[in-house]
């Protein structure tokens, strides 16, 4: 038996339940150590990952925009286009107008 504190009066401990302690203890520690070294490791991958994913993601976008801004361009064009054709369009209706009203009076003064 062995005193912890190395005077009588102290607590007293067996030397196989001190050597249990001071081996647990040791194992405790190297087991924490591990574990927070996995869990950095852990942390240090995943913010790999996310900072890959971030760069991928800003890429997509940028793509992306490139894409939006070129179909808005043909989408621009198409609305011009269509304008122009449309005003085309009414164009030759009034001149069909023009001819009929025309014809119908060409054909009231023939005899």
């Amino acid at each position: 038996m062995t005193f912890l504190n190395g005077e009588p009066g102290g607590l007293l401990l067996g030397k196989s339940f001190a050597w249990t302690l001071v081996v647990g203890l040791v194992s405790g520690g190297i087991w924490v150590g591990t574990t927070v070294t996995r869990l950095d490791q852990t942390t240090q991958e995943l913010r790999a990952t996310l900072s890959m994913m971030e760069r991928a993601t800003a890429q997509i976008d940028a793509a992306q925009g490139a894409e939006i801004r070129a179909q808005s361009d043909r989408l621009r064009a198409l609305e011009i286009t269509g304008a122009s054709t449309g005003s085309t369009l009414s164009g030759m209706a009034a001149d069909l107008r023009d001819i009929k009203v025309t014809l119908g009076d060409l054909v009231k003064a023939r005899p």
